[in-house]
């Protein structure tokens, strides 16, 4: 709940809050997301049964066969369910894919380069763009996972504050970019993968030979980063700022200005160089066997969409992360 108290509700301010308060009483009316997902489970299971009893049929888009809708409520549904549970989880196309990235993303992760990377991101970011900034960072942090949250949404609140600026707002905007913009990135994230190998398998319902790489949907995504973070910058600074200086003034939260004095230790700023030599070259090496015309990383007719190149992305991606973890957990000792 808002803590209006010593607020003056001026017809202004009542018109100002009203749509965002409407956004929150019922957003927070909202279940979790995983009892979101129990809902549509339970929801599946009766409309197959609603479907059987009506004796509605689908259709096999490639034979044009058509198949009666089985019912998960039936005696026959539910021993499917049951004994195809794990084997629907390990059959999962993806899963290998997140497993093998994950490993490499996880290892960096561990070691804090991920979280150095942000914290630098938007400590040194300039005043004029300091909100632009977090939803770069925020967006691109996904791939970090939990710690974009952990650590991005305090860091950002921080900051916000030793600028001048309203820490509720700094954190809320860290909030929005983390989840808003989860799905959305300048790098080549987990995600990508996940959906690529969702829509290979898919689309192999018709085409045994079709193939969606983790590449195929980068232009959207990319240019996405931008997008959300003007957006979300300007509803930041525009909207809701202004109506938390109203109803959440700094004096009334906190007496005096921390200063932003977000500095790394030798260890971690010889770690990001080291970081930094290793990507160049691990760049320069990819280039080198897959630009060649000749490379057995492109197709048959030289080409490199589609290719095996581009069908070893998740490998290429593994050993990266692999590489930059182990680096800079020597450079700052978590590895010995």
């Amino acid at each position: 709940m808002e803590n209006t108290r010593n607020v003056p509700h001026t017809p202004e301010t009542v018109k100002d809050n009203r749509f965002l308060a409407w956004v929150e009483r019922n957003g927070n009316r909202l279940p979790h997301p995983f009892l979101l997902f129990v809902y549509l489970a339970v929801f599946v299971m009766v409309v197959s049964a609603i479907f059987n009893y009506l004796g509605v049929d689908t259709y096999d888009p490639k034979t044009g066969d058509a198949t009666p809708i089985k019912s998960l409520l039936s005696s026959e549904g539910i021993a499917y369910m049951f004994t195809n549970f794990v084997t629907n989880f390990v059959a999962f196309p993806p899963l290998g894919t997140i497993i093998t990235v994950m490993l490499g993303i996880g290892l960096a992760e561990r070691v804090g380069l991920l979280s150095t990377l942000m914290t630098q991101t938007v400590a040194k970011a300039p005043r004029h763009l300091l909100t632009f900034s977090v939803f770069i960072a925020g967006i691109c942090g996904s791939i970090a996972s939990d710690a974009n949250y952990l650590i991005l949404i305090p860091l950002v609140a921080m900051v916000f504050h030793s600028v001048g600026r309203n820490p509720l707002a700094g954190a809320a905007a860290a909030y929005a970019a983390a989840g808003a913009g989860f799905d959305a990135s300048l790098f080549i994230t987990v995600g990508d993968a996940l959906f690529a190998g969702i829509a290979t398998d898919a689309a192999r319902i018709t085409d045994p030979d079709a193939y969606v790489s983790a590449v195929d949907n980068y232009y959207f995504v990319a240019s996405s980063v931008f997008v959300l973070a003007i957006v979300g910058t300007l509803i930041i600074d525009k909207i809701v700022e202004p109506r938390l200086n109203k109803l959440h003034p700094i004096s009334s939260m906190v007496k005096e200005r921390p200063t932003n004095n977000i500095t790394m230790s030798t260890e971690e700023a010889n770690g990001l160089k080291r970081v930094a030599l290793f990507t160049v070259g691990y760049i320069a090496f990819v280039m080198a066997i897959v630009l060649p015309e000749s490379s057995a990383l492109r197709n048959p007719d030289g080409g490199l969409i589609p290719s095996p190149f581009l069908k070893s992305l998740v490998p290429f991606m593994f050993f990266y992360f692999l590489g930059i973890g182990v680096i800079y957990g020597k450079a700052v000792g978590k590895i010995k």
